[in-house]
């Protein structure tokens, strides 16, 4: 996890399942506004676009794939066999 400001607050383990816990201190949060003014703009749809994005990512869903005429002639012509 790292804060908004790039320091990292604690790792998870490489290459296993791992869950960590960070507390962050409230206080904080108007240190980080002032060094990355985005975050006080920041708006809660602009949290729901991310969320709908890193699911598009995560899960994306499979490509439509349109076969070629020549390969749809080869299949009628198995099927009539």
């Amino acid at each position: 996890m790292v804060n908004p400001l790039g320091n990292v607050l604690i790792k998870a383990r490489y290459y296993e399942e791992d869950v960590k816990t960070v507390e962050i201190d409230p206080s904080d949060i108007i240190n980080y506004r002032s060094h990355r003014p985005i975050l006080k703009d920041l708006d809660p749809s602009d949290v729901d676009l991310v969320v709908k994005a890193l699911n598009e990512y995560v899960n994306p869903k499979p490509p439509i794939i349109k076969p070629r005429e020549k390969e749809t002639q080869q299949l009628a012509i198995a099927d009539n066999q």
